[in-house]
């Protein structure tokens, strides 16, 4: 990193954004932190929010409450992000990010969280607040298919509509494949 002219004060002690980036990882959307610091710049962009970008890095479910992001971005400008996220203790989906908005916080009013969620689906993972950290089961989660169990007949699942109550199927359809793999077709004995 070169120095800075004589005539500018020098950077702040500590590890750079780019640092803390580079420390963190791989980029991409499978990085919390990534994803962390993309919704940073996008929150505090000198234009307002990117909303654009946002739509990209933050949980659907959590889009209303945002309201348009105003709060963030008057909350984020100053702050410094950690390198690191802290992963919850129950649920290795959940993840959070820390914001300081000083560079050695002395009180809880000093940092920001925020809260991350891994989406598959969605293609990785995604913010879904910030604030003070939000417990796991409060934050939206991708339906997690239950593998088939196999039986004598074949394959079976639960269905839907109707908790506890089982619907076997003789034969895979179009879509199963995976059942073939988890049901192997019964083996016939003279």
């Amino acid at each position: 990193m070169a120095e800075p002219p004589a005539d500018h004060p020098p950077p702040p002690g500590g590890p750079s954004d780019v640092d803390a980036l580079i420390a963190a990882g791989p980029p991409g959307p499978g990085n919390p932190v990534t994803v962390g610091a993309v919704f940073w710049t996008a929150v505090t962009e000198p234009d307002g929010p990117d909303v654009d970008v946002l739509g990209i890095v933050v949980t659907p479910e959590s889009w209303p409450h945002w309201r348009g992001f105003g709060r963030a971005a008057t909350l984020l400008p100053g702050c410094a992000m950690a390198s690191a996220v802290t992963p919850s203790d129950s649920d290795p989906d959940v993840a959070y990010l820390t914001f300081a908005r000083d560079e050695h916080p002395t009180e809880e009013v000093d940092l920001l969280v925020a809260t991350l969620v891994r989406r598959p689906r969605l293609g990785g993972w995604r913010v879904h607040a910030l604030g003070q950290p939000v417990r796991p089961d409060h934050v939206p989660h991708d339906p997690r298919a239950d593998p088939p169990r196999c039986t004598p007949s074949g394959p079976e699942r639960h269905h839907p509509l109707t908790p506890g109550h089982v619907v076997r199927d003789r034969f895979a359809r179009a879509g199963d494949a995976d059942w073939g793999r988890a049901c192997p077709a019964p083996t016939l004995r003279p």
